[in-house]
């Protein structure tokens, strides 16, 4: 007898940034690992109002390299923009310590 697992669910409250300042979320997802995957990003500012979303494919990859080309991905987007003033929404924070301490 298969026993389904139980589901879970999570909910977020998403805060602005403050006045001047940019909010980046980002996101993504993988089936299998690796596995096809793809990436979201958005970019909203203190009224919550969107800038910014971009989205793609990542081919086939692993989950953490997924979420780290996402983040990448994003700060691309905000120096091409001019965004420097930007905060940082993400759904795996020990990813943005892998990033900064390796520079």
């Amino acid at each position: 007898m298969k026993v389904a697992a139980a589901r879970r669910s999570l909910h977020y409250i998403w805060l602005p940034p403050v006045t001047f300042q940019v909010k980046l979320n980002t996101d993504d997802a993988t089936r299998g690992n690796p596995g096809p995957g793809g990436f979201g990003v958005s970019f909203r500012d203190h009224q919550g109002n969107f800038l910014y979303i971009l989205g793609g494919g990542l081919g086939n990859i692993a989950c953490y390299l997924a979420e780290c080309t996402t983040i990448v991905e994003g700060v691309e987007m905000a120096i091409m923009e001019n965004m420097f003033e930007v905060l940082f929404g993400l759904e795996c924070n020990p990813d943005l310590e892998d990033i900064k301490s390796s520079y």
